[in-house]
């Protein structure tokens, strides 16, 4: 099965999806993933961790919406605020991308916490995505996400933004660079607030590595800004 994990992009969030053996504890399935660290492919994205390694995963319980999960003492360990809140950000993004996880509770080695790391970031109560949408860039394409392969000619593209005029572009690039469908985008609601979005893109045959681009045109001088690079590959027949 295929879940995803909330790494980083820079100081932003970022998605992968990871292949996991078929299993009914998904949550755990996607924690254990996370907590692995970018692959090889991931890093080649400028994919990383503020998740400490060997920080390792004692148990998930979910009830009532909440999932309270355990981690290890290496959790709170090194860093500071920003690498702690950046952390704690990708743990409940990667939980919450689950119908049964609206908010996490944080407990480290058996007890539940309400501040983490030496500077005390706060997490007194259960966290929810709202809480942590200040590490979601201006562009969220939450898919297709790195690890994807590609195979149908109508590409979903799905996710969040927070643009001007709630409007970006996506582009599909194939391995010579050369964009090959393009689309214009409008959210859901624009800056400041953040809407969400899903655009179809209809691909000719295309095989091979490949990029989905999305970014904002800038009101000042029309260059790009907020790009976001998202490396696929492509197995579409025509």
């Amino acid at each position: 099965m295929t879940v995803s994990v909330h790494l980083l992009r820079g100081e932003k969030l970022g998605v992968a999806h990871r292949s996991v053996p078929a299993s009914e504890a998904v949550a755990t399935a996607a924690m254990n993933a996370l907590l692995q660290g970018p692959d090889d492919r991931e890093r080649a994205a400028g994919l990383t961790t503020a998740i400490p390694a060997g920080t390792e995963l004692r148990g998930i319980d979910i009830d009532g919406g909440i999932a309270s999960v355990d981690l290890s003492g290496d959790f709170a360990s090194g860093g500071g605020s920003l690498s702690m809140q950046a952390r704690l950000a990708q743990v409940v993004y990667t939980l919450s991308q689950f119908d049964t996880v609206e908010a996490v509770v944080f407990m480290l080695d058996g007890k539940v916490v309400e501040s983490i790391g030496g500077e005390g970031v706060a997490v007194d109560g259960p966290q929810s995505r709202a809480d942590w949408a200040d590490f979601l860039p201006a562009v969220f394409v939450e898919t297709p996400a790195v690890g994807d392969v590609v195979t149908d000619s109508l590409l979903v593209v799905e996710g969040s933004a927070s643009v001007f005029e709630a409007t970006f572009v996506i582009e599909v690039l194939d391995r010579k660079g050369v964009t090959v469908a393009t689309k214009t985008v409008t959210a859901t609601e624009g800056a400041p607030g953040r809407g969400t979005f899903t655009a179809k893109l209809k691909l000719p045959p295309l095989t091979g590595n490949g990029k989905l681009v999305a970014y904002e045109v800038s009101m000042e001088d029309g260059s790009r800004v907020n790009e976001v690079r998202v490396p696929l590959r492509f197995a579409v027949e025509g």
